[in-house]
Parts: structure tokens; sequence; C-alpha cells
């Protein structure tokens, strides 16, 4: 018998509310469900699962919140009042996403294209009803200014790693990955694990294929998933990735009479341009050679190395001129960063495309970006790539010469002569008189260390407070990065100017004092009088 729940009904009658009984489906009043528990099945599961798991974040000091972030001009403070906001936080390094000029050039494509695009949504896949000739289009545009044969456009940078690396996984590639790597790619490397595991299974119990089902996807490798591996390397350590590639290599080559066995043409190895987390690059050049040497295959994650990087803004890849590298497999470029919109674009071979569109699920299954999306990421590049983005690409790195040279003289170099006050305990920054406050880095994220998750919380409400409510800043926490390797994200844009990073440097070096990580003799007044952004949208 199947029962069905109705809530109570209310009626409103002569400006009066009365609660009428429901019944379920069964003809049960719902006042009789109280008589069974004091609880619902849904609140008991919260109880037994959700709360702990909820309490134990808290206990240690992680636990997530959401709170409203006015990047740009003005907002309201908890209490009504307006306050002014400088951005040193959000991922919008050329300032795009706040730009009326970049806004005033979106509407206008938008408006110009709407008599033949006029759906709001793209009401499907793009397998199904959500392709368009204009997606078409920009994917040729994109394969083009990445100098690459073809390109995808995916929902997400996360989607984009999802699909291709669960892909790659699932068909039998073995991946080393740099251990930094992001979460994305290491999620798609845990469904390509158990979709290869799913198939393999399935090969053994039927041979026949369903074309129509994606869980019966057939692997064409050499040999079988359940034997593909996936190993780390230590961050931007190329000399641990070539002992890795030489073990296999030696293994493959002692036992290739065994199909089974991997081979060094199996293998991937997965790295980001630019790391979120620490800001540094990645060494393509010796990792694409060094790929090269052992028939290896390499995946790179450019989310924020576009925009920033490269004589058009194209990324690492462009600034390191390895589009047309023999052993670059595809590169996934993210859109929510520097481009100042959303979405993806995964770039490599017609194979390769035509490959991920049969294969990778998170592009198969999801509703495909509407067609204002499609038309803000066409806009962004030619904004990146055009004069207006080579300014604004000289501008913010400019700043980050700015910022680490000011936190060298009035921060670093304090700790680097071992007078910081946690410098004895061998805990904290400047720990043994070496200076491990700042993460080298030359791209627009500058990571501040601040071990502990409650210091590193503390760090960002001082900053907070200290600054009138101006600059908000977050804490990275563990297990979003490793236990003692806390820090606080500073990012630097292009509607940023010099007094502002002078006027942020004095709050970092007061921060620091106020949680007793600097001596309170060097504290100073701040002389730069701070000018935040403008209340309404910047222009480029």
């Amino acid at each position: 018998m199947t029962t069905s729940y109705n809530a109570a009904a209310t009626v409103v009658m002569d400006g009066r509310s009365t609660t009428t009984s429901s019944t379920t489906g069964s003809g049960v009043s719902s006042s009789c469900f109280s008589s069974f528990s004091s609880s619902s099945p849904a609140e008991s599961f919260e109880r037994t699962h959700l709360h702990p798991a909820l309490e134990r974040r808290r206990t240690l000091g992680s636990l997530r919140t959401l709170t409203p972030y006015h990047s740009h001009g003005t907002s309201l403070d908890d209490n009504g009042n307006t306050q002014s906001f400088l951005d040193f936080s959000s991922n919008d390094y050329l300032g795009l996403a706040q730009s009326q000029q970049q806004h005033d050039i979106v509407q206008e494509i938008y408006h110009q294209e709407q008599r033949t695009y006029h759906s709001l949504g793209s009401t499907g896949s793009r397998l199904l009803t959500g392709d368009s000739q204009y997606a078409h289009t920009l994917e040729r545009q994109l394969a083009q200014y990445h100098q690459q044969p073809a390109a995808l456009v995916c929902n997400s940078g996360y989607d984009a790693n999802l699909a291709v690396l669960s892909s790659l996984v699932a068909h039998g590639a073995i991946l080393f990955l740099d251990e930094l790597c992001h979460n994305s790619i290491q999620m798609g490397i845990r469904m390509g694990q158990r979709r290869g595991t799913h198939n393999h299974t399935q090969q053994k119990e039927n041979q026949s294929t369903n074309d129509n089902d994606d869980n019966n996807d057939q692997t064409t490798s050499v040999f079988t998933t359940t034997n593909s591996t996936v190993r780390s390397f230590g961050h931007n350590s190329v000399n641990e990735l070539e002992t890795l590639l030489h073990e296999v290599s030696s293994t493959s080559t002692s036992s290739s009479t065994s199909s089974s066995q991997p081979t060094s043409s199996s293998i991937v190895i997965v790295v980001e341009s630019i790391y979120s987390m620490d800001g540094d690059a990645a060494p393509l050049q010796d990792i694409f050679d060094l790929a090269y040497r052992y028939n290896a295959c390499v995946v790179v994650d450019e989310a924020h190395g576009l925009g920033v990087y490269g004589v058009r803004g194209m990324g690492l890849i462009e600034e390191y001129q390895l589009q047309h590298h023999p052993s670059l497999l595809c590169a996934i470029y993210t859109f929510g960063k520097a481009a100042g919109c959303h979405g993806a674009v995964v770039c490599g071979s017609d194979t390769m495309i035509e490959f991920l569109y049969n294969f990778g699920r998170p592009i198969i299954y999801s509703t495909t970006l509407p067609y204002h999306s499609l038309v803000c990421i066409d806009c962004a590049y030619h904004t990146m790539r055009n004069d207006t983005g080579q300014r604004l690409r000289h501008h913010v790195l400019d700043l980050v010469q700015t910022f680490r040279r000011l936190m060298t003289d009035q921060v670093i170099a304090t700790i680097r002569s071992g007078s910081s006050t946690d410098s004895s305990s061998g805990s904290g920054i400047g720990c043994g008189g070496r200076m491990s406050l700042l993460v080298e880095s030359r791209s627009p994220i500058q990571a501040i260390l601040i071990p502990g998750n409650q210091r590193c919380v503390d760090f960002c409400k001082m900053m907070y407070i200290r600054s009138n409510g101006s600059i908000r800043l977050f804490p990275i926490r563990s297990p979003t990065v490793s236990h003692g390797q806390e820090r606080v994200r500073v990012v630097l844009h292009a509607f940023n100017t010099k007094d502002q990073v002078q006027y942020l440097v004095s709050m970092i070096r007061l921060c620091l004092i106020d949680l007793q990580l600097l001596p309170a003799s060097l504290e100073m007044t701040p002389t730069t009088t701070i000018t935040t952004q403008p209340r309404h949208r910047s222009k480029l």
C-alpha cells in the first residue's frame, strides 16, 4: 500500500487564517503521524549522520559558512550602513566581471543576436536540443585562439576536469599528477576509477555492448582498467616525476610480453599552469620535454593562467609557446577567473574532443550553457586578446611586484631577522629564523601562510576590523590545504591601485602584530590614504 502525505492547508478568510486538516492518500488524517515518532525520518537521519559531521568540522575550526561578498564598490554591513570595499579576494584578475564597459559590450552583442537565438535557456544537453550554430562557431574561434584543432565548451572548469579525467582513467590511462592538483582533478580520477572497475566487470559478465547505455563503455586500451594506476609526485618536482616515469618505463620494458602491463604510451601527466592555493607556476617546459622523452602525454589545467599570461593572454602554454608540443594531449581553460564569466573549454585534437562528447558524462548528461553565457565568453576573449587586455595584464603583474616588494621591506625582513615572537616556539610564521610567511609566486595569487585554522580565521576577522570593513580576506583552512599549511589568500586585480596595495600591506602588518606574530614595537600607523573602488562598476 502506498501512503502519501499532504501538508495541512491554510485558508485566509476575512483577513483571518484558519488551518484545515488534510488527509493522506489512504484517507488518514495527517495529525495521526505525530503518534508514530517524536521526529520525522528526515530529522532522525540528520541527527544520526549530518549533525555529527558538522559538529566535527565545528570542533576542528573548519566549518564552512556562506557570507555574501560584494567585491566591488559599496554594500551594506550587518547594521544596514553603507561601506566601501577593496577587493583583494575574488578571482576577477582583469576586472572584466565588474566592468561596466564589458557589461555593455556583452549586452549589445546579446541583443543583436537575440533575433536568431531567442531562448533564455539552452533547453537540453549538447547531444540533444542544447546544441547551436553559435556554440560551434565559438568553439572554432576558441580552438583557433589556443592554436588547437578543436575545442569543446563545458559548463564549468569543475565539469571539464571531471569529464576529461574520468574518461581517461576509465579507458586505461596511467595518471601522474602533481600533489597539489585541484579537487576537481582528484574527483574526476575517482569517478573514472569507479567507471573503469564497473566496465571491466561488465565485460567479463557480458561481452555484448548496448550502444545506448554509457555504463557499458568499452575500454580499448592494451590493458584492463583494473590495472590502471594513479600516482602523485611532489609539487613541481621534475626529478620526482622523472623517477616515476623511469619506474613505469622499466617495468613495461621488462614485462613487454604481458599485455596486461601498462606501457609508457599510456601515461598522462596532469598539472595546473598556476596553482590556485600557492599561486606558483608549473615548470611546463621541463615537464613537456620530460614527457616527450618517455613517450607520455600532458594535460594542463589553465584555470588561473588564462587572461594573465601569454602575449594575447591565452595562458602559460602560450607564454612558453607549447601549443604544438607533441606531448600536449589537451588543455582546460576556465572562464570564471580572468575571463569574468562562467564555463570552460577543453582544447585538443579532433579525436580528443569527439572522445569527450562520447564518454565525458558531465558533458553528456548536463544541460549546456545558455546563449547569454556563450556571448559572455565570446566577448571576454575579444577583450583579453586586444590592447585593453594587454594593458590590464601589465598593470596587475606590476601590482604583484609592488605587493611583494612592500611585503619584503615591511614584514618579511623582520621575520628573516628572527625577531618574530613565534620563532622560538618552532611554530607559526618565521619558525627557525626562516622566511616562511609569503609563498613564492609571481602570479596575482599571493598566499600568506598562517598555520592553524583558528589563527587564520582570527587574522581575517582582525583585517576586517582594522580596515573598518573595507578589506575582507578569507581563511584557507585544512582540509582544503594540508594541516600546517593554512593560509590567507590575497588576490591582486587590474582595478586595484598601488595606494590600495600599500594600505593592504600596512593592514597585514598591523594584524600580524595584533596576533603576536610580529613584535608590537614594529607597529606603525598607516600613512597611505586609502582610495576605494568607485561606487559603480569600473571602466576598463
